[in-house]
């Protein structure tokens, strides 16, 4: 997610740049890319750390961000754009790039890792902090892990993650993936 919102910030720059129809339609498809990208990976975030009782709620209001962002590019298109083949273009790509620059922040400084993605990648004692960390924080009849739980979730790792497709971006277009990650873009 950081990757991808650092790419649409680049990318959003890079209008400011664009010379020629074919660059536009390059630098648009990479632009859909790493939005694709980011969107599910959102709402699988939101869904990985809100509790049971909320999820529902988190999501929906995850979408309706989305549609927020939305209303923001027409705004954006009012105050920039004279009509559909006059306007200052490029300053709006850039101006809208700029809210990635929240999400970048919100990131770097007030986001944590997944504990499943840590367990997936082996990385359990980090993973088994956060859970502590996200209970405390809840503060809802949460006590912590036991060794057996903790030890449950190490073998449930083993089991079902694959060390070797873990944070391998190629593990998207495996045959076993690729229509997924096709149809999420």
């Amino acid at each position: 997610l950081l990757y991808a919102s650092i790419i649409l910030f680049i990318l959003g720059i890079s209008f400011l740049f664009v010379n020629s129809t074919l660059s536009i339609i390059i630098f648009r498809f990479l632009y859909g890319i790493c939005y694709g990208i980011t969107v599910p990976l959102t709402v699988t975030m939101i869904s990985e750390i809100t509790p049971v009782l909320f999820r529902g709620k988190f999501i929906i209001m995850t979408n309706f961000c989305i549609s927020l962002g939305k209303v923001y590019g027409i705004v954006l298109g009012y105050f920039f754009l004279n009509d559909l083949y006059s306007g200052n273009w490029r300053l709006m790509m850039v101006v809208g790039s700029l809210t990635t620059l929240i999400v970048i922040y919100g990131i770097l400084f007030h986001d944590q890792e997944s504990p499943r993605f840590l367990l997936s990648i082996g990385k359990y004692e980090e993973s088994f902090e956060i859970i502590e960390k996200i209970g405390n924080i809840n503060r809802h009849k949460f006590k912590s892990l036991t060794s057996n739980e903790k030890s449950g979730m190490i073998q449930f790792s083993k089991e079902v993650f694959n060390i070797n497709d873990q944070a391998n971006p190629m593990a998207l277009f495996n045959k076993k993936n690729l229509s997924s990650t096709l149809k999420l873009w």
